[in-house]
């Protein structure tokens, strides 16, 4: 059920990050397994951080994807593994990280894997569940403080850690969260 204080939620936090839509679901674990689950299939590889947090790792596993790992916030790593799956069979390729690694510290350096990113073609997402509330001049995350929110191709945020509430939500493009529904719906 979506109502319209879903609708008017998912709004702000699209305007908020600037990001042309937003998805709200009901715990930040579920935003994570749900995107992931969406986003890649048996046709796929997701490339990621090695520190990555235990629901991207549990979404890549339930997608059926294949996953390459990274060094921890390694750029240099990331192209290296980009490379040597350069030219595969892989219909999509997603990069995915967290802003914040909570259990250690570090921040990802964004504006390095962006470039990584775009010069293999692949897709970025970013984690911000821990970024959220606590960087940018608004609270939008280490994307927002780093500039680079509109570069993310999809971005995860949660509503249950600095925020005070419950759930979880992605920002997107339209074009990502209309192709979101359709994969959702037709998995089901």
């Amino acid at each position: 059920g979506t109502y319209s204080l879903h609708v008017a939620l998912e709004k702000q936090i699209a305007e908020w990050l600037g990001h042309e839509e937003a998805l709200v679901f009901t715990t930040g674990y579920q935003t994570n397994v749900g995107t992931i689950q969406a986003l890649l299939g048996d046709d796929c590889l997701a490339v990621v951080d090695s520190l990555a947090h235990a629901s991207i790792r549990d979404g890549v596993r339930l997608s059926r994807a294949a996953e390459a790992k990274f060094d921890h916030n390694d750029a240099e790593s990331l192209a290296s593994t980009l490379r040597d799956h350069a030219g595969t069979r892989y219909r999509r390729i997603v990069v995915i990280v967290d802003s914040l690694y909570a259990m250690e510290g570090s921040t990802a350096p964004l504006e390095r894997l962006i470039d990584v990113c775009k010069d293999a073609g692949a897709l970025l997402m970013v984690d911000e569940a821990h970024g959220i509330g606590v960087f940018g001049p608004s609270g939008g995350g280490l994307t927002q403080r780093s500039g680079v929110g509109p570069q993310v191709d999809i971005l995860m945020g949660s509503l249950s850690k600095a925020i005070g509430g419950l759930g979880g939500f992605i920002a997107a493009s339209r074009a990502f969260v209309n192709a979101w529904f359709t994969a959702a719906v037709t998995r089901s």
